[in-house]
């Protein structure tokens, strides 16, 4: 036996068949839908999101403002969380208008990732795979919260509270809301975007 004959045998082992051209078009990425399924699903995640949010405990910190209602002041509201990161120092009314802005923005983002990642591996969407996809989305969003702790500058001047790891030094229903309104969003998106045979 030649170094040939096995490199060649390893070579159809480790190949897999060319895809028919057909499935490749089916299972393409479709922005159009996937944008307006985003939008449906950050819809659905806004509302949840911030109906579930009074129901947490409060958190400490000193805010400086109120806006929009004080139910979800003393909480981490992701609006204001994301808006004065990227206006600080401190949270405002325009804050919370830019973080709800830039929040609902990635969450459509996100259903075009969705889309992308289907098509890269050749699958229909369906509600198991938002989900999935959803509680990822959640968990990362959990440890990009826990790494900007350190960074934020409105929670280094306790206006905004530090939660912690996780969120589990706010409490501990405060990742179990996250990850719930993650999956519901997951769950939406893997709904509306169905892709057919």
């Amino acid at each position: 036996m030649s170094l040939a004959s096995v490199l060649s045998s390893w070579l159809r082992r480790l190949t897999a068949p060319p895809v028919p051209l057909r499935l490749r078009y089916a299972r393409r990425a479709r922005p159009l839908a996937a944008i307006a399924a985003g939008i449906v699903a950050a819809a659905v995640f806004v509302v949840l999101y911030y109906a579930t949010l009074g129901l947490l405990p409060w958190a400490f910190a000193y805010p400086t403002t109120d806006w929009p209602t004080p139910t979800w002041t003393h909480r981490l509201d992701l609006a204001q969380f994301l808006g004065s990161f990227l206006h600080p120092p401190y949270p405002t009314p325009f804050t919370w208008v830019l973080g709800l802005i830039v929040l609902f923005g990635s969450l459509v983002g996100l259903a075009l990732v969705y889309a992308v990642l289907l098509s890269w591996t050749l699958q229909a969407s369906d509600v198991v795979k938002g989900l999935g996809f959803g509680l990822a989305a959640g968990l990362g969003l959990a440890a990009f919260i826990s790494i900007a702790n350190g960074l934020h500058p409105a929670i280094m001047r306790n206006t905004l509270p530090d939660t912690g790891l996780l969120l589990l030094g706010w409490s501990n229903w405060a990742p179990v809301q996250l990850l719930l309104v993650h999956a519901t969003y997951g769950a939406v998106l893997g709904h509306l975007y169905r892709t057919r045979p």
